[in-house]
Parts: structure tokens; C-alpha cells; sequence
């Protein structure tokens, strides 16, 4: 440092550098400024405002190097080119009229004035100040110039700045703490781009489905770590080998197809839930957390934005007292046909207490079912995706679609010949019934909501019922009414599906 000098100079001293290296060489300080102003155009009210509300950056002072009575700018060009026009705006208005513009309303915004005398350094020989110029303005050469942060270095930095973690940084840190993830993933998630996870962290459908929510901008589990591991293992996986890239998760749509591909094995099994709801981040000592005072999710059906992810509200889509995914029921579990004759679990967790129909969409978020047959398929995927109160007559026939393609599908799979193509759907369904209930593949409280289904005039089984969704123009759909239905006939639907695929 013995051949640099420190000193304040004022402003009218410094000469914006007519050969700097942003543009071709010109005559003199006033071209030069014109060159600064047309190449940074709106950036450089961007750095003029942030000079005004917060000053000129300490730790980064200008080079300058005397020329006749003045010192020319050898780094920090733009800087000086923002001075001088706070302290001139005139300069800019014969310039750039609308960049004018904009600089008077800064100047009105922050009438402080800004210190005109600057803190340069100056080199005992111009050449000296080259290889620092150079370092600067040259990327990383080999670690010798600033090396970039990454993704998570940034998301470190923004937390201990604002005091929130970036979700994808919550999940980064729960894998790299956990003992279920294997090394392989620990080793590469490093490798994964913070933006993908955050835009699958962030879908409320995406939480719901793997075991997360959201509280005060933090992850909460629902599920022990052993069964969080399966979904996060598998997007992990999918992120790592490029399986999934951003345009397969980009829209709210993309994403529900992303999760409709899990399999069963991919998913928490739900009657392992925790009784509370506990922190994702080991060290933080609140855990558990009353679901009362959860709130509304909303969140952006296609651009993540982590700021504005609001927390989860308590929906977990249950199914009367039977709680489904993917055939899988917790009191009495119905997995690919097998049934457990398990007790009806007392359980007094307050997520018992929420209006289970507080929910978009027909079918929860959180089950998810593999469904080999296309159409049926396609069908279930546009379900997912249609909100029931917003869209009740298309919600309506393509359930009853839906129902109906289910059970001609398991009737064929399964040769049962007590029902023809045209038998109408509540016989059908009632063979399906008989069928799944002499095989043992069904449970005895799982028939009787269909029964009622079938005997009830008014429900969406009954044929009456389509034809007056179709034909008669004084029938609304009912939304709280589809969703009821749902959640009266999905366990035996799942069953079908299972026993049919």
C-alpha cells in the first residue's frame, strides 16, 4: 500500500475518464458522460438512487490520478457519472428526457444532499492501478478476482439479514442434518438450483402432498423424517439426474402432473401423521404449533415467489373418518385390495376439528393415485386442477364421467357378468360393491356411504341426477355437495382403481 495515497477531493475535481473502457475512446468528460448515459440508460438511476437514500459503498473507493489541475477517473466512472448529475441535472435533461424525469422525482424523493467531497485513491504511477482494474472488472481468474456467491450463500446471507431462510434452503438444511437421506444426495444436492425447489416448495399442492406446511415463512414436517424422507428423496433424485427440469414444474399445472407420477412407495403413509405438527429446522425451539392459528395458503398458480408464499391453511382433505392416499386408509387401511382389520383411531389431533371441505379443488392435494388407464388418467389430472367453486357444472359431469369410466373399467378387469354396457350406473356400482365385498376387499364402513350414495335420488350417482346436470337449466351443482361426494365415494373408488389397474 505504500505506493497508493488516500484523499479527499470535491466532485468539480474529478474527470469522468474519456478513454474508459466501457466505450470507444472520445475528446473530453462531457462525451463521455453522453456515452455512460446512453450504454447504462436506467441503471444508472438505479445507482443514483442508491447513492441518495444510502451513500457512496466505503469499502470500494474510487482510483483517480492527477491530470493538470484535475484527477481523472481511472475506477469508478459510473459513481462519479451519478454524482455529477445529482449535483447537475440539467446535464442529463439535454441527454435522456425521460432519465431526466426520473432523476428530478429521485431528487424530490431524497432532498438530503449528498456530500460532494470524495474519498479516492491515487497510485504513484497510473500503470499501478491497472492489475487492480483488471482484478475488478475480470470475473473470479482462478480466485484471484471476487468469487460470486452461489444460490445458497446468497440465501445464508438474506437470513441473517432479514431473519427469514429461503424455503429451499430449509429443505437443504433438514437433508443435510437428517440420518434418513443417503450420501449420495447429501454429496450432490449442493448441486441443485435453490430456484427449482422453491418453485415445487412453494405450490401448496406440492406441500400437501409430500407432508409440509407453511407457518411465518417456515416449513413445518406433518410426518416423522422416515416418511418425509420418501417424496424428498425422489424430488431430490429427480433434480440431481435432471429427471425434472424447470419448464416440467414451471406452472401450478406442470407441478400437479410432477406429483400425480409419485407412487405410492414415493408418499408418506398417512396414518403415520404427528400428532402436531412440528419445525423442519431441528434447532428452533418452538416445534410444535397450533394448527387454529395457521392461515390461508395463497400462493401464485405459476411464478413462485417466496415473499409472498402465505402459510398453509389446516385442509387435509380427509374422507369422512377415513383419511386416503392412494387406497391407503388409516383406521382401516385398503392397499391394493388388502384390508386390515384395524379400530377407528380416537385421534385427538386438532386437524379433526377443521372443515375438511375447506379445499379447492374436488380431490385433496394430498392424494394421489396411480392410474394406468389414459383416459381415466387424463381425467383425474384435470380434476386436481379445476376449482370446484369456481367451475361446478364442468367439476360435475366430469366427476360422474369419471366415476363411470372407474367402475366400467374394474367391471371388465374383473369379468363380471351380472351387469351389461347399458345397465344403468347404479346397478353397476352396486355389483362393483358386491364384487370388492365377497373377495374381502373392501370394509364394511367403507360400503355403507356408498349405498346411500346409490340409494339417495339427489346424488351425483344417481342417473337422475346427471341428466339434470345436463338437460335442466334451473340445476346448479352444488360445490360443498361434489366434495361431499368425494369424500364419500373416494375410498371406494381407490379401491376399484387398485383392483383394476
Amino acid at each position: 500500500m505504500e505506493n497508493y495515497i488516500t484523499k479527499v477531493l470535491p466532485i468539480g475535481k474529478l474527470i469522468v475518464n474519456p478513454e474508459n473502457f466501457r466505450f470507444n475512446p472520445v475528446e473530453n468528460q462531457e462525451q463521455a458522460i453522453v456515452e455512460m448515459v446512453i450504454r447504462q440508460g436506467d441503471k444508472l438511476i438505479v445507482l443514483i438512487e442508491d447513492i441518495l437514500k444510502n451513500g457512496l459503498n466505503p469499502t470500494d473507493l474510487c482510483i483517480v490520478f492527477p491530470r493538470e489541475n484535475n484527477y481523472i477517473v481511472l475506477e469508478g466512472n459510473r459513481r462519479i457519472t451519478s454524482l455529477k448529475l445529482i449535483s447537475n441535472p440539467k446535464i442529463l435533461k439535454n441527454i435522456d428526457n425521460k432519465l431526466y424525469t426520473k432523476l428530478i422525482k429521485l431528487l424530490n424523493r431524497y432532498p438530503k444532499k449528498t456530500d460532494q467531497n470524495i474519498t479516492c485513491i491515487i497510485p504513484n504511477k497510473e500503470s499501478e492501478a491497472d492489475k487492480w482494474i483488471k482484478l475488478k472488472h475480470t470475473g473470479e481468474n482462478n480466485g484471484k478476482g471476487a468469487v460470486r456467491w452461489d444460490n445458497q450463500a446468497i440465501a445464508r446471507f438474506n437470513k441473517r439479514v432479514t431473519g427469514k431462510e429461503q424455503l429451499s434452503l430449509q429443505i437443504i438444511n433438514f437433508v443435510k442434518n437428517s440420518s434418513e437421506f443417503d450420501k449420495e444426495i447429501k454429496k450432490n444436492i449442493d448441486k441443485v438450483s435453490l430456484t427449482n425447489i422453491d418453485r415445487l416448495i412453494s405450490d401448496p399442492i406440492v406441500r400437501e402432498t409430500i407432508g409440509l406446511k407453511l407457518k411465518d415463512k417456515r416449513l413445518l414436517r406433518l410426518y416423522p423424517n422416515e416418511e418425509l424422507k420418501k417424496p424428498l428423496t425422489k424430488i431430490l433424485n429427480d433434480l440431481i439426474n435432471k429427471n425434472i427440469v424447470v419448464t416440467d414444474i414451471y406452472t401450478k399445472d406442470d407441478r400437479i402432473d410432477y406429483m400425480s407420477s409419485f407412487d405410492i412407495v414415493d408418499l408418506p403413509e398417512h396414518n403415520k401423521k404427528l400428532e402436531y405438527d412440528e419445525s423442519l429446522i431441528i434447532n428452533l425451539d418452538d416445534d410444535k404449533v397450533n394448527d387454529d392459528k395457521v392461515n390461508d395458503d395463497k400462493v401464485n398458480d405459476d411464478k413462485v415467489n417466496d415473499d409472498k408464499v402465505n402459510d398453509d391453511k389446516v385442509n387435509d382433505g380427509k374422507v369422512n373418518d377415513n383419511k386416503v392416499n392412494d387406497g391407503k386408509v388409516n383406521d382401516n387401511k385398503v392397499n391394493d385390495g388388502k384390508v386390515n382389520d384395524n379400530k377407528v383411531n380416537d385421534n385427538k389431533n386438532i386437524r379433526d376439528t377443521i372443515d375438511i371441505n375447506k379445499r379447492k379443488y374436488l380431490i385433496p392435494g394430498r392424494v394421489q393415485i396411480k392410474i394406468y388407464s389414459p383416459r381415466i388418467n387424463q381425467i383425474y389430472k384435470e380434476l386436481k386442477k379445476l376449482e370446484v367453486d369456481k367451475y361446478p357444472n364442468s367439476v360435475s359431469v366430469l366427476f360422474r364421467v369419471f366415476i363411470e369410466l372407474i367402475v366400467d373399467n374394474y367391471i371388465n378387469k374383473n369379468d363380471i357378468k351380472s351387469v351389461t354396457e347399458d345397465s344403468k350406473l347404479n346397478k353397476k356400482v352396486q355389483e362393483c360393491l358386491t364384487d370388492l365385498k365377497n373377495k374381502n376387499l373392501i370394509n364394511k364402513n367403507v360400503i355403507k356411504p356408498v349405498n346411500i350414495a346409490i340409494s339417495n335420488p339427489d346424488s351425483i350417482i344417481s342417473i337422475n341426477t346427471f341428466n339434470s346436470y345436463v338437460h335442466n337449466s334451473y340445476i346448479f351443482p352444488d360445490p360443498i355437495q361434489l366434495k361431499n361426494s368425494w369424500n364419500n365415494l373416494s375410498t371406494f373408488l381407490i379401491a376399484l382403481l387398485n383392483n383394476s389397474n
